[in-house]
């Protein structure tokens, strides 16, 4: 849905000119944050849109923009799942506006969201969820549910808790360290997805994910800066018909970036992973698509004819089977259905029930 990083406008920049006054959907220069949604068939190829399951790689920064603007197209109308490669602002910044996605109740019926709306399954490292749950608290409690509250302090006020509408998630923790080996997790029925921890800088691990059946086998590394040897052992297991398609982050033209590849380092992945077809995403303005393409062309065609490509937003790749059932993977189901308690929560609730404990054994201020 989004294939860019997002970069300030550069005065006199031919790539930042090319967008102004253009409409996104014909300007391939025009990039919001990396993210990827999954249209899955059913296993009898049903092509009608109830009868396929709708997952989503990232809810960015820009993702309501970019759902506004591509989910009629290919006629999506709600998620099954979301699925969370990392913490970070560009991946988690949209979750609120998943409720977008989900049934509309009345003013009179906020109180009964969980009963009426459908829960949306976020699949989420447990140090993602750690974050998620305190940027987020009200959609991300100690049970792992959105609860429509509002201020926490109201009640102490003497005035009732207000019922909100929010979007109601289900969290579910999956993930691995680097050398784990798979631990597959199934975000919707009959579609495992992979793990596939990598370097987002020398200090942090992001997931990437291997998915799709046997066959069209997909990589998806949207933020890394390094490719651990294990995560790339790996990959050469889970892929023994070789990847179909490896979407990769390729931040800067050249430049090099202590949390992300540039263009020659993507290169050197992509002759490492020796994908079918390769799409590059995350790209700065230092990109013109259409400039850098042609010399990907080029490219390809002299390291035995990858076909490497700038992702663009909005691009539709079909002929992926998406079904593959592995052996062992967790299921929404058998995962956790509250994630662990943030350490911030258990350290705010230990500091009220101090301070609580220390109030009972002194008079108030206001005591009479």
């Amino acid at each position: 849905m989004g294939r860019g990083g997002l970069t300030p406008v550069v005065q006199g920049c031919k790539v930042c000119l090319s967008c102004a006054g253009r409409d996104p959907r014909e300007c391939p220069n025009y990039r919001c944050n990396p993210s990827l949604l999954l249209l899955v068939r059913d296993e009898k190829g049903e092509e009608d849109a109830r009868h396929r399951a709708v997952v989503q790689i990232d809810c960015c920064k820009t993702f309501r923009e970019s759902m506004v603007r591509w989910f009629p197209e290919h006629g999506v109308d709600r998620l099954d799942a979301v699925v969370l490669t990392h913490e970070h602002a560009d991946a988690i910044m949209g979750l609120d506006d998943v409720r977008l996605m989900q049934r509309t109740v009345k003013l009179e019926d906020y109180a009964k969201q969980k009963e009426l709306v459908s829960s949306t399954c976020v699949w989420l490292t447990e140090h993602t969820w750690q974050t998620v749950s305190r940027v987020f608290p009200y959609l991300a409690l100690a049970n792992g549910m959105g609860s429509g509250l509002g201020n926490a302090n109201s009640e102490a006020a003497g005035r009732p808790a207000v019922r909100r509408r929010v979007a109601q998630l289900n969290f579910a923790i999956m993930g691995a360290a680097i050398g784990e080996g798979a631990r597959p997790f199934e975000p919707v029925p009959g579609v495992t997805m992979v793990p596939l921890p990598v370097w987002h800088g020398a200090d942090y691990v992001c997931m990437g994910f291997c998915f799709g059946a046997e066959h069209t086998r997909v990589v998806y590394l949207s933020d890394v800066s390094e490719l651990p040897a294990e995560t790339e052992e790996l990959i050469a297991a889970l892929c023994p018909a070789g990847i179909e398609l490896l979407i990769v982050d390729a931040l800067f033209y050249t430049r090099e970036h202590n949390t992300h590849f540039n263009l020659p380092q993507t290169l050197k992945c992509v002759e490492q992973l020796s994908p079918r077809r390769a799409l590059c995403i995350g790209m700065t303005h230092d990109f013109d698509q259409d400039d850098v393409n042609s010399e990907l062309r080029e490219w390809g065609a002299a390291h035995g004819g990858i076909d490497v490509q700038l992702a663009c937003d909005g691009l539709a790749v079909d002929g992926i089977d998406l079904q593959w059932h592995a052996e062992g993977a967790v299921r929404a189901d058998d995962a956790a259905a509250a994630p662990p308690e943030p350490e911030w929560r258990r350290a705010l609730d230990a500091t009220r029930a101090a301070a609580a404990a220390v109030a009972d054994d002194q008079p108030s201020a206001l005591s009479v």
